[in-house]
């Protein structure tokens, strides 16, 4: 689908939205929701490939992708708990600091899993999850907005 395509297909969609609609916001949201989660499944094998790049390139590609499922099952886990109680709060300030310590909390998480599984120094597995992080924020990053505008056609 070209970007013109997609272009005229989100000004039908959205000529046609009423935001004081509560159906078609809801519609909205699962869909991005949607993409978001089809688009973690994208970046599971990119992470076991900059696994592979900058960690350890003696172990065998499906070894990193296993890592790269339990680390991606964990974030969803914990993304999903602060979803679940999101809801029960509807105070932006807690939602918020929720979402910051759980972030927090994941990337802790991935550093102690990196020293663990792939055994290095701490200067050096902190070294290498920031070299590992630049490349795979660009790709997140387009990956998840394109994942979010097709959340947003596809309602």
């Amino acid at each position: 689908m070209s970007s013109n395509m997609l272009y005229r297909a989100a000004l039908r969609k959205f000529s046609r939205f009423e935001y004081s609609n509560e159906n078609q916001m809801k519609s909205i949201i699962h869909g991005i929701i949607k993409g978001i989660s089809v688009s973690m499944f994208i970046l599971m094998p990119l992470v076991a490939f900059l696994l592979w790049l900058f960690m350890n390139r003696k172990k065998y590609f499906y070894e990193h992708l296993i890592f790269s499922v339990h680390i991606h099952g964990i974030y969803f886990l914990f993304y999903s708990i602060i979803i679940a109680v999101g809801m029960c709060f509807k105070n932006d300030d807690i939602q918020d600091n929720l979402l910051f310590w759980t972030s927090l909390l994941c990337i802790i998480y991935l550093l102690f899993s990196l020293k663990k599984v792939y055994q290095k120094t701490w200067l050096s597995t902190i070294l290498r999850f920031v070299l590992m992080a630049i490349p795979y924020f660009f790709i997140f990053s387009f990956v998840l907005l394109g994942s979010v505008l097709y959340g947003l056609v596809s309602f």
